[in-house]
């Protein structure tokens, strides 16, 4: 077994805690709006191997977004009214943030769903870009500001973790994060990516 078939097979397994905001395979009639506290938004995790190295492809966000300027994320945003699953919100922000089509990308699964303290609630998935796919990725100037591929097994190796002090809307605080080329992944990002890595480890994912 391959890699990347470990890796499509731990996520396959893994039952991820839902926020409720969507029952998978229900449908649009699944998808509610909120309860007044949380926006539904997705996010895709993406691997790219076609460097030979399976990487995970991050962008820091510009000074003209709304929320989290400059902060490093994943693909991803707001369910629009038109979306009929939050994996389909997740592929079409990926599409329009960095131009990776929906045809090009192999879902693997789900992580759990996280809130968020700017009033998302966010249900991230994992999936693999073709390795056919001839790019090149198209980072929507408006939102994003650069791409970071970050190869997976630096992410898993503990030398990519760090203790920083961040401010959340004006306060400082203390988190685990990841720091990669001086850039530091944290917050929702970095939760995600911890609950990726907990269940690679539970499911004997990658090898290093």
């Amino acid at each position: 077994m391959s890699r990347r078939e470990r890796l499509a097979a731990s996520l396959a397994s893994y039952r991820p805690r839902l926020s409720g905001w969507e029952v998978p395979g229900a449908g649009r009639a699944a998808l509610v709006p909120g309860d007044g506290r949380f926006r539904p938004a997705a996010v895709l995790l993406l691997l790219d191997a076609r460097a030979g190295e399976e990487c995970v492809i991050f962008q820091q966000r510009s000074a003209q977004v709304e929320d989290h300027k400059g902060q490093v994320s994943l693909p991803g945003g707001r369910r629009d009214e038109e979306d009929d699953s939050l994996l389909r919100t997740a592929l079409r922000e990926t599409h329009e943030e960095i131009g990776v089509p929906p045809g090009a990308v192999e879902v693997f699964g789900r992580l759990d769903d996280i809130t968020t303290g700017t009033g998302y609630a966010v249900s991230p998935f994992v999936g693999a870009l073709d390795p056919g796919w001839p790019g090149p990725f198209r980072p929507h100037a408006a939102e994003v500001e650069r791409l970071l591929e970050v190869p997976l097994a630096y992410l898993r190796s503990p030398r990519s973790r760090v203790r920083a002090s961040v401010l959340v809307r004006g306060h400082p605080r203390s988190e685990e994060a990841f720091l990669y080329d001086r850039t530091l992944i944290w917050g929702a990002t970095g939760r995600i990516l911890h609950n990726l890595l907990e269940v690679l480890a539970a499911g004997g994912g990658p090898a290093r």
